[in-house]
């Protein structure tokens, strides 16, 4: 009786007159009615099975929760009446079920254990799940390096990829362009270069004469002058001005350059080209290109674009003439010189020209200096794939 004291008060309260009953029914016992005592049961030696015999006291009938009466079978055959109703929500058995405070208690304790026992093993599983993660990251970062590398060591670099542009530009100069990469020299440029590097693997390449009239019509100049071309300047400012800006709605600013342009070049050989001189220079040119843009609907579309170039072309010799060296233009130190392809390209390498777009009247040379580049070019790396 004393493990009853660990028992919660409201599970006492529920078995206190369950208990006497238990026991006896588990040592064999029969119940005899002491109605003096303040339990109603009193426990006689006997084999009296209360379930087997049918005592109403298990078998109360339709209502399990009203009073009931228990005829003991002891001597005299007392009837037992009014004993206290259970409580409320008296749980139901079955016909041969036994109830017993001491197994619920152990059941509903096992089921406690049981529950802790389970949040500790789910516990200790969430720790394992979370270690787990953590060692998928880091398995994961260490496919991430690896696939880097891979891609480092693998995948062509920005290197490769401008290395590969070059030959394919090459590819495309040595097999006859379109005129306009001739005429902006481009592909004669990405021929050059090539040349360039052939030379400088000692290849020499074939003897391909160039004669001094496509020589004179080449034009040239230094790494990092931008669009600074003096083409339209050889004559000394001569210019031969194209058929629609010949017309008098063009002669105000037309004149002026014509007056100014030669000047400034004078100044240039002879030192440096007056800022204002150079400045009302590109104040005519701009007016130029407006006009001719306000007159566009006036103009046949093959005209409108000469006389375009012609005015560009003329900005880029005003941004040659303000450059540094704008005298080396005039000196002959940059021009085209050579009597072969091969002289030509190690002069301009010396003096690190590259060239320069063509201007009106230069489209003839600039074509046949592109045709015997692409046959030296092509047969020096034929001697480079020999070699």
């Amino acid at each position: 009786m004393k493990s009853l004291l660990a028992v919660p008060a409201a599970v006492l309260a529920l078995g206190w007159m369950l208990v006497p009953g238990v026991e006896a029914f588990a040592q064999g016992l029969k119940m005899a009615p002491n109605l003096s005592a303040p339990n109603p049961f009193n426990v006689q030696t006997a084999g009296y099975n209360p379930v087997l015999n049918g005592d109403s006291f298990f078998n109360r009938g339709a209502n399990p929760y009203g009073s009931f009466s228990a005829t003991s079978v002891g001597t005299g055959g007392q009837t037992m009446t009014s004993l206290p109703p259970p409580p409320p929500y008296y749980p139901y058995y079955p016909y041969n079920y036994v109830p017993s405070v001491y197994g619920d208690y152990l059941r509903g304790l096992s089921s406690l254990v049981d529950s802790g026992g389970r949040l500790m093993v789910t516990t200790q599983e969430a720790y394992l799940m979370q270690e787990q993660v953590k060692r998928e990251k880091i398995a994961n970062r260490r496919r991430v390096l690896e696939q880097w590398l891979w891609e480092r060591n693998n995948l062509p670099t920005p290197q490769d990829e401008f290395e590969r542009l070059q030959k394919l530009e090459l590819r495309r100069a040595q097999n006859d362009p379109p005129v306009n990469e001739i005429f902006s020299a481009k592909a004669l440029n990405d021929l050059l270069i090539d040349v360039q590097k052939l030379q400088g693997q000692g290849i020499e390449g074939p003897t391909i004469i160039l004669s001094e009239d496509i020589l004179r019509h080449i034009n040239v100049v230094p790494p990092g002058n931008g669009s600074a071309n003096a083409g339209l300047l050889r004559n000394d400012g001569k210019l031969d001005w194209p058929v629609t800006l010949a017309g008098r709605e063009y002669a105000v600013e037309r004149e002026r350059i014509n007056i100014l342009l030669p000047d400034a070049i004078n100044q240039v050989k002879n030192g440096k080209v007056d800022p204002d001189t150079l400045k009302e220079l590109t104040h005519s040119v701009d007016k130029l290109i407006t006009s001719l843009a306000q007159n566009i609907g006036q103009i046949p579309p093959s005209r409108y674009i000469e006389s375009k170039r012609f005015l560009n072309n003329l900005h880029d010799a005003l941004r040659a003439l303000s450059s540094p060296n704008a005298k080396h233009f005039f000196s002959g130190k940059y021009s085209a010189k050579g009597r072969s392809v091969a002289e030509l390209v190690r002069n301009m390498t010396e003096q690190g020209l590259r060239f320069a777009p063509a201007v009106p009247g230069d489209e003839a040379a600039y074509i046949a200096l592109h045709r015997a580049l692409a046959s030296f070019d092509i047969s020096a790396n034929e001697q480079a794939s020999a070699r």
